[in-house]
């Protein structure tokens, strides 16, 4: 079991800007470095193994976002606009890593992620939850591995976001990658693998904080 404290400051961050074209209507969103950003949170973690055959691995982090910052700038009508976006916000996220040893040392092992909702300046971000698994065998006197692992298992590592203009609400999705299966086989030669040597197979590609 662990806790910690977290406080970090950082000037010039970028930040996600839209704006509307009435005319078209278009969003055109551009990032910009306009803010200055405050992060204070706290992080728990705790690692617990019930049975030898299965080890528990946890991470709880919240934490407030505090942005402040004013962007001018002159829209599609020529108008000059100074937009505030000094916001204040409260978000979570957890990981979970479970790794079990199956019968005939088959390695199991499953990361799973969640990252609370947020709030920004023009709307918010959704939460995502994702998960990976990920199977291997050492072969061929343990001169061998062979893995099969799953990215992202439900199809749902996405950027969900709300944005909410004077003019429009709106509703977006990002994903960068569908569900990967990946096998592989690694054959290592004149050694065998060591403890050091076992590949990490948590797939976590999230920060502490999220922004």
């Amino acid at each position: 079991v662990g806790g910690a404290d977290v406080f970090d400051a950082n000037g010039n961050v970028i930040t996600i800007v839209d704006q509307l074209d009435v005319k078209t209507p278009v969003i055109i969103t551009t990032p910009i470095n306009l803010a200055t950003e405050y992060r204070l949170g706290f992080e728990f973690t705790l690692n617990y193994s019930p049975y030898k055959w299965w080890k528990l691995n946890s991470n709880f982090n919240f934490f407030r976002n505090q942005t402040n910052g004013d962007f001018v700038y002159t829209n599609f009508n020529k108008v000059v606009i100074k937009q505030n976006f000094d916001n204040t916000a409260y978000s979570w996220f957890t990981r979970l890593t479970s790794k079990i040893t199956l019968p005939y040392k088959i390695d199991w092992q499953t990361n799973m992620t969640y990252n609370g909702p947020q709030n920004n300046a023009q709307g918010r971000s959704l939460g995502v939850y994702s998960a990976n698994l990920g199977f291997s065998k050492d072969i061929l006197k343990d001169k061998g591995t062979l893995a099969l692992n799953v990215q992202d298992v439900f199809n749902s590592r996405k950027r969900i976001y709300e944005t909410n203009l004077p003019q429009l609400n709106s509703y977006s999705e990002m994903q960068w990658r569908l569900r990967q299966i990946n096998i592989s086989f690694t054959y290592r030669f004149n050694k065998k693998k060591s403890d050091r040597e076992k590949p990490k197979r948590e797939g976590g590609d999230d920060s502490d904080f999220q922004g």
